[in-house]
């Protein structure tokens, strides 16, 4: 005789709906994960293009809006009171007292510049730009040098960091203001671009010579 086909118990069908419970689980966290970090990356992409953007604007005397001078340099401002965004700006005015760096050239000549190497509320915006998905800059350093940098999450914060670029001068302008009133220049700038747990991040390095790279940080 044949027996006859013995079936699953109970626990058994239990343990395999757990397992495959668990796996499932252990697939849909791990996708997320992945994608969160693709989309940190390509925001860090991001963040990176608009450096190569204003230095291309900067070094090509792009002019700006209905203005007529040709001589404008182009940066990127960053606040330690808004770090879910950061402004793409044209640095067309002066007013305020230049980083050592800035080439103001000569008055009255074709070299001379419109603006003052930073940022200001009369500069022409190009384009503000707003992180999603709680994405944020949680810290921007500036380096010079073998001396300590300068961050945004210090007890003596850099509350706000100017990158610019200007034509014909092949360095980049980094500066910002420590506590909200000392003027600082750098050779080298650090922006941590982080998720909203502060877990995933991605490092942008932008230094004095010009160069732009991702998961780099300052000698």
């Amino acid at each position: 005789m044949t027996a006859a086909p013995r079936g699953f118990t109970l626990i058994e069908m239990l343990v395999v709906l757990a397992i495959i419970a668990i796996l499932t689980a252990i697939a849909v966290t791990g996708q997320s994960t992945f994608n969160k970090t693709l989309i940190l990356t390509d925001t860090a992409y991001d963040v990176a293009f608009s450096a190569r953007q204003a230095q291309s604007y900067g070094l090509s005397s792009r002019t700006f809006g209905t203005y007529t001078n040709q001589n404008y340099g182009y940066g990127l401002h960053f606040d330690r009171v808004t770090p879910s965004s950061y402004t793409f700006f044209a640095d067309t005015a002066k007013g305020q007292t230049p980083p050592s760096t800035c080439p103001l050239g000569t008055v009255g000549t074709p070299s001379a510049k419109a603006g003052d190497c930073r940022f200001s509320a009369s500069d022409g915006t190009v384009s503000t730009y707003t992180f999603s998905r709680g994405f944020t800059i949680s810290k921007f350093c500036g380096k010079s040098g073998t001396a300590a940098a300068v961050c945004s999450t210090d007890s003596s914060p850099l509350t706000t960091l100017d990158i610019v670029f200007t034509r014909p001068n092949t360095s980049t302008t980094i500066s910002g203001l420590v506590n909200g009133t000392s003027l600082r220049t750098f050779t080298c700038a650090q922006l941590t671009l982080s998720d909203q747990s502060r877990q995933a991040t991605k490092t942008i390095r932008i230094s004095s010579l010009g160069e732009v790279s991702l998961n780099q940080t300052c000698p």
